[in-house]
């Protein structure tokens, strides 16, 4: 038995499963600060990704809107919540990461920003868009529950260059879970781990 290809084999096996465990990252818009809050910004950067909204094309004169994008809070002390929403209706929300690579977009949270009985005030159907990193391109639609408080929806898109999503009302958004695309180096060093450790499985099996 070859106890030092198999050593290897495992060390490579344990780095390179290290190096495939993504991490989730959650954008949950805890760097606005109390200053910030209720105050309409361009966009939001906060761990590695950018959340920005393109105020529905409104122009204000000849010049179109910027600042589109508003927060707001509940609770108080460790319980203290922030989350987003976009100021005008049917405007458009993206998410994509602040370097331009590909990333997968794991899940949600959402609620309406007037939960009344009327249609005329709110809208739960919550359309998303989702660009990949092949060029190719795909549409959701979720459906809010008419009740107060956020849900959380599981999106499961993978190798993403951005991802958008709009509704004809505002809508308040949170936690926005996210985790890396492993690079190819990472998926080379899985495929060499496993293969030593095939090899050695056979070497040790004749010996």
């Amino acid at each position: 038995m070859n106890f030092r290809l198999l050593a290897l084999s495992a060390l490579l096996g344990l780095s390179s499963a290290a190096s495939l465990a993504a991490p989730v990252t959650t954008v949950d818009f805890s760097d606005f600060s109390a200053n910030t809050l209720r105050k309409a910004v361009k966009s939001v950067t906060e761990e590695g990704f950018t959340v920005s909204n393109d105020c529905a094309n409104i122009k204000s004169g000849r010049k179109p809107l910027e600042t589109c994008l508003m927060s707001d809070a509940s609770g108080r002390g460790n319980k203290r919540n922030v989350f987003a929403y976009n100021v005008f209706n049917a405007s458009t929300t993206t998410l994509a990461r602040e370097d331009g690579h590909s990333f997968n977009f794991e899940s949600i949270d959402l609620d309406e920003y007037l939960n009344l009985p009327s249609s005329v005030f709110s809208d739960y159907s919550i359309d998303f868009s989702f660009s990949y990193a092949d060029g190719s391109h795909a549409k959701k639609t979720v459906q809010l529950d008419r009740r107060t408080g956020f849900q959380t929806f599981q999106l499961n898109e993978r190798n993403l260059l951005n991802a958008s999503w709009i509704s004809s009302k505002s809508v308040y958004f949170d936690n926005l879970k996210t985790s890396n695309v492993p690079e190819p180096a990472s998926l080379a060093l899985t495929l060499l781990a496993l293969g030593g450790l095939a090899y050695s499985r056979r070497n040790s099996k004749r010996a």
